[in-house]
């Protein structure tokens, strides 16, 4: 009976036997298991390069292994610019107004306060940190030496620009050689006084005048280089500017993370680099990437712990590796820039309360500084004309609210001035 497994010993008193038991059957066949559904999570992204598509990839592999019931897949939009197809999770930049324009998004302080990492860098209720994204110079280190110039060293914005033009004046004297292109909006140069310019000009405390003498050498500051050498923004420009960087026709493009991301899509065949790129008030502007939850989804957990995955060390890693400015500090190491940004160099993120101060800094502010760049509008009018604006806007939108909507507008700007 030993032999048989039957009896497991000799006692003195007795004899245990056990009785022998059929061998179980597959676990796929318990009704328990059969009743757990695979919850399938639409992820939405306008990231459609292929070492983003990659991450994408590698993120729904580790969710898969974590959460064997659920999965992640990916979707894009119809075409660039088109609004996102139905979504459990997307991401988007904080700064656009797209972002801004989504009032059906899952308020996850309110509900899962504590299942939020990295929760000290939120920016609202709704969006969870993903990445940063800030201004780059992509170089061409084989036309910079040809031209006598060795890898980007400044250390602030002074230096900066005294680099951009000398090398800028260096590549115009030669034979075929095009000037360099930019896919940096202007507002991100002014740093953290955007910030300020908008909330004195939210309290009416700038007039004509004083906001000339405040602001007038900032803002000249910020569009001297690029009036004097004819940038231009337009989606066309850039395309083919950044298309003349990557042929070798340009010493360097002033772009952002996602240019280095497509940069190394392209391969080029010179040596390159990048180098981050400083405001006026020598801070690298950050703008928060982040995630949101639909607030009609039906798995909202599942979408917190998708959301939990993209912050987890290795897509962070990865994340730096394309060129994006990740979360944690110990990370920066990995970002392909030189220098490298120091921590008390990074600005606060770029970020606006509310669609009127999106408005007004966006389409009012940043274009009138775009009119001086591209139009040669004088400075003086230019700034006249953004003040007009901006507080005849302001004005025409609140008076439009109600006393509550007013209220609670305004408990914003003053939660914020209690920070």
């Amino acid at each position: 009976m030993k032999a048989q497994g039957l009896l497991y010993s000799v006692p003195k008193f007795g004899v245990f036997v056990r009785e022998a038991v059929a061998a179980p059957q597959d676990f796929s066949a318990s009704p328990l298991l059969e009743s757990q559904e695979t919850v399938s999570l639409s992820f939405a992204t306008r990231g459609r390069l292929k070492p983003q598509q990659e991450l994408w990839k590698q993120i729904a592999r580790a969710f898969a292994r974590k959460s064997p019931f659920a999965e992640m897949r990916t979707v894009f939009p119809g075409e660039e610019g088109a609004p996102y197809p139905d979504f459990d999770l997307f991401e988007e930049v904080s700064l656009s107004s797209s972002y801004l324009a989504h009032r059906e998004l899952l308020n996850v302080r309110e509900y899962f306060p504590e299942a939020i990492r990295n929760a000290e860098q939120m920016l609202d209720s709704c969006g969870i940190p993903f990445y940063y994204v800030t201004p780059v110079l992509l170089y061409n280190l084989d036309l910079l030496e040809e031209l006598g110039f060795s890898a980007p060293a400044y250390r602030g914005f002074e230096e900066q620009m005294l680099f951009l033009e000398q090398v800028t004046d260096a590549a115009l004297k030669k034979s075929g050689m095009q000037p360099p292109g930019a896919a940096q909006t202007v507002i991100i140069r002014l740093g953290s006084h955007i910030r300020d310019i908008f909330r004195k000009i939210k309290d009416r405390k700038l007039n004509e005048k004083t906001f000339a003498s405040e602001y007038g050498d900032l803002f000249h500051r910020v569009t001297d280089y690029w009036r004097r050498y004819h940038a231009n923004y337009s989606g066309h420009s850039t395309r083919k500017t950044f298309i003349d960087f990557v042929s070798g026709n340009s010493p360097f493009f002033l772009g952002m993370t996602s240019n280095y991301t497509r940069l190394l899509e392209t391969a080029p065949p010179f040596r390159y680099g990048g180098a981050m790129v400083y405001a006026a008030d020598d801070t690298c502007s950050r703008i928060l990437v982040v995630l949101g939850i639909s607030a009609a989804t039906k798995h909202p957990v599942e979408c917190l712990r998708l959301a939990r995955q993209f912050q987890e060390r290795e897509v962070q890693q990865r994340i730096a590796e394309l060129g994006g400015l990740p979360l944690s500090e110990p990370e920066y190491c990995r970002m392909p820039y030189h220098p490298f940004i120091r921590k008390e160099q990074a600005a606060p993120p770029l970020y606006f309360q509310t669609p009127e101060e999106h408005y007004v800094c966006m389409n009012i502010i940043n274009e009138e500084l775009w009119n001086v760049i591209l139009f040669h509008k004088n400075l003086n009018d230019a700034m006249s004309d953004a003040l007009m604006f901006s507080e005849s806007y302001l004005k025409m939108r609140l008076n439009g609210m109600t006393d509550s909507e007013r209220r609670s507008w305004s408990a914003l700007y003053e939660q914020e001035k209690a920070l």
